[in-house]
């Protein structure tokens, strides 16, 4: 329960602009918007597809998807990050921080938009863990990366990288996706899982943050990339001809879906 309340309150929270409002362009907190955004672009696109397919099915019916859960690259840790830029004052971190609970909270800025984040997380077992977070972003390729490390193990990482033009890639330790981003809108994406993912935003770490980093920069990230995986949970395509939808759903049924548009 105390998850639960935690998430609604964030999700309240930050895309209501918890950040600095004057959040500087080429920052770590505007890239972070654009994270977000594109997440929320292919979930919409998504739901709206799937939303008026299930609409004509009965919810036993083998093509229904209303079970699918697609959350793509949601870090309910990685939210708290999203104010910070050159101008960001310690105090301000620390007390976002300490409202949910963590201790020992200090901010650092290791170099231009390079910062560091450390606590300690009490879980719901009594357990302790110390806590780091870097986060970065580059000015020159527009691109950001997030990685949480828990008793200097890493835990959760997310990126985000500029392809050119209106294309993205991303990925985080179970995710890739690739899209075409435009007017608020994914016209166009890939997507797979190849690891579990908790309705909280955790995901197995598949992918590994050392040698199968994006961030910086990366080139010729396409759809071949995204399905590179032999063992994905999920897929999902949408492009001109359609969706398509391959995987389980959360009560471990196959599916193999195609919506033509």
């Amino acid at each position: 329960m105390k998850k639960i309340l935690i998430l609604l309150l964030v999700l309240c929270l930050f895309p209501m602009g918890w950040a600095s409002a004057d959040a500087k362009p080429g920052s770590y907190a505007k890239a972070y918007e654009l994270f977000s955004n594109l997440s929320t672009a292919m979930n919409n696109a998504f739901e709206e597809v799937v939303g008026t397919h299930n609409d004509d099915l009965e919810y036993d019916d083998p093509t229904n998807l209303s079970l699918i859960l697609f959350m793509p690259f949601l870090s309910l840790d990685m939210a708290f990050t999203n104010m910070l830029d050159e101008q960001v004052e310690d105090h301000v971190v620390q007390m976002v921080f300490s409202m949910f609970g963590m201790e020992d909270v200090a901010f650092s800025k290791l170099a231009p938009h390079q910062y560091m984040i450390t606590y300690t997380r009490t879980d719901e077992d009594d357990a302790s863990k110390q806590v780091e977070m870097y986060c970065e972003f580059s000015p020159d390729t527009g691109a950001i990366r997030y990685s949480r490390h828990d008793d200097g193990v890493v835990a959760d990482f997310q990126e985000l990288v500029p392809l050119g033009g209106d294309r993205y890639a991303m990925q985080n330790g179970s995710q890739r996706a690739v899209l075409s981003y435009a007017g608020g809108t994914a016209d166009t994406f890939a997507f797979s899982s190849a690891g579990g993912q908790s309705l909280f935003g955790g995901v197995e770490l598949v992918y590994d943050f050392y040698s199968e980093s994006i961030y910086p920069s990366a080139f010729g990230l396409d759809e071949a990339w995204v399905m590179a995986n032999e063992n994905l949970r999920l897929s999902i395509k949408l492009d001109a001809s359609g969706l398509s939808v391959k995987g389980t759903d959360l009560f471990g049924a196959e599916k193999d879906v195609v919506i033509p548009r």
